[in-house]
């Protein structure tokens, strides 16, 4: 075999046995670096349970107080809030109420001060005005001649009246005198 050859063959088994060692040398330092990273979280974890045990009365004292001031809350402050809650909702129904009302004026009001500057407001209104007057007079002329006619009729009924009670004076009389016939006679 040729020398060149087999120098080439040494080579390449002596780096690959350097890239073996120092691969071999690397996980070591690794493991090495793990074990002291898992002794340092043995340890804090042993802190952080030893700590939770001093923290559990604490805690425990906190959950009672939540307890108590959740049944104060529950017994006192809700029914206080509701009666609350019940009164702003009879106070906002009066706002809104009023609210409405004021703008329903406003709007009126703008209505109205618009209408008064307009010519055309004050001509509708006098037509207005001249239509109720004729039907107002057209009204008083009918009741005018119904009074009219009923004052005849009250005067034709007078004048009847008048003669059929002289008519019955009449009659009174004629059945004196006849009785006084029949007494004669009789």
């Amino acid at each position: 075999m040729e020398k060149g050859y087999l120098i080439e063959i040494i080579a390449g088994c002596s780096a690959i046995l350097v890239a073996l060692i120092s691969i071999f040398a690397t996980c070591i330092r690794d493991l090495k670096k793990s074990k002291r990273q898992s002794d340092t979280i043995i340890n804090k974890a042993n802190e952080i349970s030893s700590d939770t045990a001093a923290i559990k009365p604490d805690v425990d004292t906190i959950k009672n107080d939540v307890v108590k001031i959740k049944d104060n809350v529950v017994e006192k402050i809700v029914p206080e809030l509701n009666y609350s809650k019940n009164a702003f909702e009879g106070i906002s129904d009066k706002v809104n109420k009023l609210y409405d009302d004021m703008t329903y004026h406003n709007r009126l009001q703008k209505d109205l001060k618009e209408s008064v500057r307009s010519k055309d407001y004050f001509i509708d209104g006098i037509e207005v005005l001249y239509q109720s007057n004729a039907l107002l007079n057209a009204d008083n002329y009918s009741l005018k001649k119904q009074v009219r006619d009923l004052s005849e009729q009250l005067q034709f009924r007078d004048q009847k009246i008048k003669a059929l009670e002289q008519e019955n004076n009449a009659l009174k009389k004629q059945i004196q005198r006849t009785q006084k016939d029949m007494d004669l006679y009789m």
